[in-house]
């Protein structure tokens, strides 16, 4: 579809502003991120190196507070009690299906 716009016109509408919803842990509201989002962060701390982590904790913790709840996520805490809730023996076999 081809789009013809008059001199002065901008190709794209303007509906005023962009407004954001703020949630409590400034993270987005759909639980398809933060699912994902909690996954990635199973997955880094299980095979990645720690100092790895550490510094993408530093990295997020330097963007500032709103970036926190990412920074916390990296955290060597968190870490710990992802570890603990999630030990498996060495070479244990994983399910083939994760229900969630």
């Amino acid at each position: 579809m081809i789009s013809v716009t008059k001199p002065g016109e901008s190709a794209t509408p303007s509906y005023g502003p962009p407004q954001r919803v703020r949630t409590g842990s400034g993270r987005a509201a759909g639980p398809e991120w933060v699912n994902s989002f909690d996954r990635f962060v199973e997955l880094l701390w299980q095979h990645a190196d720690p100092t790895v982590i550490a510094q993408l904790e530093a990295a997020f913790r330097a963007r500032g507070p709103l970036w926190a709840p990412i920074a916390n996520a990296f955290s060597p805490e968190h870490g710990a009690r992802l570890r603990a809730r999630d030990w498996r023996a060495p070479g244990a076999r994983r399910p083939a299906v994760v229900l969630r």
